[in-house]
């Protein structure tokens, strides 16, 4: 089809389940995003006159609640699902990995000694069918140290149950395929841990919560969780935020009391 060809109509159908199955309205304002930029360069080469997505209705995103763990949740359901992505329950939630940057990790990755993984692949699948490539942003690249028992957790899963390339494969060696996955093994490991409806995001946003409880700078959550801003983090996760607040206060109050003459 012809770029000249391409009516609003026809980009309305995006939001009318023009794919395999309807998308989320977050997917629905990625992909028109992505048109958006196409359209545009066309107009500017004279190919066009105007965009047909100049108009277009986009829907609304509505925010869902937030779910958190607790870290024996977390240990509950990592003994729970199938013992082949036990290690993948973990290093989703403890390093604020997306699903796409757990299931794109590669061996290669991975530095045991430094104890770190490096996000620098997503496997992302649509329509049935994978798309590898680097995050989609710079603070999507990034690197995290793990706690030590994570490490020694992940050494085991490279031993046992990794592929040649990739740290949580398919069988036949390939990424996994994320809704695959989600039918097949997590959604009965949730449920017999007791945990539904839990969502894989809700182990990154566990994850995030872990690093709040602990008091780490908000700079530092937004780098590691690979957002683009603290302002994101803040607007994301503000609720979990003033935790942090009240440790910096005892803290300068500890530092007061240090200096004060008694």
């Amino acid at each position: 089809m012809a770029v000249a060809d391409v009516s609003p109509t026809r980009c309305s159908a995006v939001d009318r389940g023009a794919f395999a199955r309807p998308l989320a309205p977050s997917t629905v304002r990625r992909v028109f995003t992505i048109l958006d930029q196409l359209f545009d360069r066309a107009v500017d080469l004279g190919c066009i006159s105007s965009s047909p997505t100049e108009r277009a209705k986009l829907p609304r995103v509505t925010r869902l609640e937030m779910r958190f763990l607790a870290p024996v949740e977390l240990e509950e359901l990592a003994n729970t699902i199938d013992s082949r992505c036990r290690t993948m329950v973990f290093t989703v939630a403890w390093p604020t990995l997306r699903i796409g940057e757990a299931t794109g990790l590669r061996r290669s990755d991975i530095d045991l000694v430094a104890g770190t993984p490096c996000v620098a692949n997503n496997a992302v699948e649509v329509a049935g069918k994978l798309y590898e490539g680097p995050p989609k942003t710079s603070a999507g690249r990034r690197t995290m140290s793990l706690p030590s028992s994570e490490v020694a957790d992940l050494a085991d899963h490279l031993d046992y149950h990794a592929g040649d390339k990739y740290v949580f494969p398919s069988p036949d060696g390939s990424p996994l395929h994320a809704e695959d996955w989600r039918t097949s093994l997590w959604r009965p490991a949730v449920s017999e841990a007791g945990l539904a409806p839990l969502l894989p995001h809700d182990l990154k946003d566990t994850g995030v919560a872990f690093l709040a409880a602990a008091g780490v700078d908000p700079g530092e959550i937004a780098r590691r969780a690979g957002h683009a801003s603290v302002a994101f983090t803040y607007d994301g996760y503000e609720h979990l935020l003033p935790e942090i607040d009240k440790q910096g206060g005892a803290k300068l109050e500890s530092l007061r009391k240090a200096i004060r003459k008694p």
